[in-house]
């Protein structure tokens, strides 16, 4: 029952009273005198024998005014429940959605979950640089972290993710992008002018297109493929800023295969 409804009823209630009492002193019409004892009209404000006061009660009042007190009680303590158990269910779900990313995390291959710790130690480290200098000096050292995890090519095999975009440019290339983690995503360029020089985007034909093909955005994926080192023997990245690459990086990657789960 709501506070309100709890209310209303409380109400109801005290009207009831309200009108027992009024029953109450109707069929009662005489009373005592407390001087001379005899009797004399409830409502006489003297008694016509002796001419002493006549003591009115107030019971009645008494008892109604302790039914609203109770009643203000009950409702300001109904309003407060509402604000714990709202607070109890936000800490339900937060442990809740904790334990599923726990548990997600522990589903994934342990190169992945390798790969996915050093990009966030690295993103912690960028957060603590004092200066550009610094900064500039962990993303190299983050590209030497991955290419000792990961090997020769930087490859990747049957990681898992999400599809988060999936298009065609005018010549029919499929360009996606698959998120590893919240902040983390594997991507192809979406353009003939990046691709030209760095070639991510997948051709119409192959394999990973025609399995494309009976995809959609969220749908989850397992990903091989490499990452795709520049001429500077840098892992490229489609971040505008150094920022980005480190906090939230979009690698960019040359997918061999894209299986739906």
């Amino acid at each position: 029952m709501s506070v309100w409804k709890k209310s209303i009823l409380d109400i109801s209630y005290i009207n009831r009273l309200r009108e027992l009492g009024d029953t109450l002193k109707s069929e009662k019409l005489l009373t005592d005198c407390s001087a001379c004892g005899k009797q004399v009209a409830i409502k006489a404000k003297a008694c016509p024998h002796c001419g002493a006061k006549v003591a009115r009660s107030s019971k009645w009042k008494w008892i109604i005014g302790g039914v609203v007190v109770l009643t203000i009680a009950s409702s300001f303590a109904g309003t407060q429940k509402p604000s714990t158990g709202t607070s109890q269910l936000k800490t339900e779900q937060t442990s809740s959605a904790t334990l599923t990313q726990q548990s997600e995390t522990a589903a994934l291959p342990e190169k992945q979950r390798a790969f996915l710790a050093v990009i966030e130690d690295y993103k912690t480290r960028f957060g603590a640089a004092a200066n550009e200098l610094q900064e500039s000096a962990l993303e190299d050292e983050r590209v030497t972290s991955i290419a000792k995890l990961l090997g020769s090519g930087l490859p990747a095999e049957n990681w898992i993710g999400e599809i988060t975009s999936l298009e065609t440019n005018t010549q029919g290339k499929a360009a996606i992008t698959i998120r590893l983690s919240p902040e983390v995503s594997l991507l192809t360029w979406n353009n003939m002018l990046g691709d030209m020089a760095y070639p991510t985007m997948i051709n119409v034909g192959t394999p990973v297109y025609k399995s494309l093909i009976n995809m959609a955005v969220g749908d989850k994926v397992t990903v091989s493929g490499s990452f795709v080192v520049t001429n500077e023997r840098k892992i490229l990245e489609g971040s505008m800023t150094i920022a980005g690459a480190m906090k939230s990086p979009e690698f960019l990657f040359r997918f061999t295969d894209v299986s739906k789960m």
